[in-house]
């Protein structure tokens, strides 16, 4: 009976969920560095680079992994719990846990502080790590993409750089953006050059970009190739930009390149700019959210091993299925309640954590209802 202690218990489940965690992480990352090596050498493949493409396209989608790894990690902890609970099913542990008097909660709860306490130091840990090695797979991107157009947002403002050609470029500054919107911009200064010579600044008291069209309203426009000229109009149009919008936002409102300690700070310097910065709430709460999604998939693994219907075989492939398709339907009950946060028919932190919150506990009342 001595064999059965709790701490040797507990040293046993700890030691086979970490086993089982570690084969289907492997699984996982080896799948996410396959399919992301194939992705970054077919975007190499359209470049004419000197440099080695394999070694290239293997860094770039080593960068990458860490931060699909977050978003992929509860359901390896649920393939995890699927391969754990099964391995305890079919060697009949549970029977010998019963005649050593200890209680059968130890294989949930075990398993499932495990899965807490790892998602806590996901938080404190890795997602700081992850978000450095976005930020640099996205520059080294971005450099290899030979885009000429860029945007940045600081403490003075949104500037756009628009590559017109080889001699010709538009530099554009506006203090802030309009309604959430980055097509309307306030207070705009242009600054026109050629062959890097400034030759024109045109300030606007709005703009708004509709396709390759700037418009601008209530402009002064200075000709510095005039001795100075300044022209004063109700409105101006610019023809045949190059921005693309929604790409160029796309690069400083990506979440990913952001830590969990910086997301305060990037929100002010956004919002102080005109931008709410959903992106970066959503990456905030679903990162606080992440040690009880993790608990949760630990709940559910347990639940479809010990209680899934009896005319179903025992077999892991059928595990696999069930788990696959629990997770599918997880994921997009997630993103549907997120959706509507970002629709604002639901307040947004509300649709990260309620569907979490729900799924937590409805399988805790319903394992620990059924556990005995």
């Amino acid at each position: 009976m001595k064999a059965f202690t709790p701490w040797l218990l507990v040293k046993y489940i700890s030691k086979e969920f970490s086993y089982s965690l570690f084969i289907m992480f492997s699984i996982i990352f080896s799948l996410l560095i396959l399919t992301g090596f194939v992705s970054e050498l077919t975007f190499f493949s359209e470049k004419n680079l000197q440099n080695n493409i394999i070694i290239e396209s293997l860094i770039l989608a080593l960068f990458k992994i860490p931060s699909v790894l977050t978003e992929t990690m509860p359901f390896i902890f649920l393939f995890a719990g699927l391969h754990f609970y099964s391995k305890i099913q079919d060697n009949n542990e549970l029977s010998s846990i019963n005649l050593s008097g200890v209680s059968r909660r130890y294989i949930l709860n075990i398993p499932a502080i495990y899965a807490f306490v790892f998602g806590v130091l996901m938080i404190v840990l890795i997602s700081p790590f992850s978000a450095n090695l976005a930020k640099i797979y996205s520059e080294t991107k971005n450099k290899f993409s030979r885009n000429e157009n860029l945007m940045i947002l600081s403490n003075t403002g949104l500037w756009l750089k628009d590559q017109i050609d080889k001699n010709n470029s538009m530099i554009l500054r506006a203090d802030r953006i309009e309604n959430d919107n980055f097509n309307f911009l306030k207070n705009v200064s242009i600054f026109y050059f050629k062959n890097n010579i400034l030759l024109e600044k045109i300030d606007a008291d709005e703009m708004e970009i509709v396709g390759d069209k700037w418009e601008l309203i209530n402009i002064e426009k200075i000709d510095f190739s005039k001795n100075f000229e300044i022209t004063k109009l109700p409105n101006y149009q610019i023809y045949n930009s190059n921005i693309d919008i929604e790409k160029l936002k796309n690069i400083f409102s990506n979440s990913e390149t952001v830590s969990i300690w910086d997301i305060k700070q990037n929100l002010e310097l956004l919002r102080k700019r005109g931008y709410y910065g959903q992106e970066l709430i959503i990456k905030l709460h679903k990162d606080l959210v992440l040690p009880l999604f993790l608990l949760s998939m630990i709940y559910i693994s347990l639940l479809i091993v010990f209680k899934k219907p009896k005319f179903l075989a025992n077999r892991f492939y059928i595990l696999v299925f069930l788990g696959i398709f629990t997770g599918i339907l997880v994921y997009y009950l997630n993103e549907f309640s997120i959706s509507l946060g970002k629709s604002n028919k639901v307040p947004l932190i509300l649709s990260i954590w309620l569907p979490i919150i729900m799924l937590t506990s409805s399988t805790f009342v319903f394992v620990f209802d059924k556990n005995e």
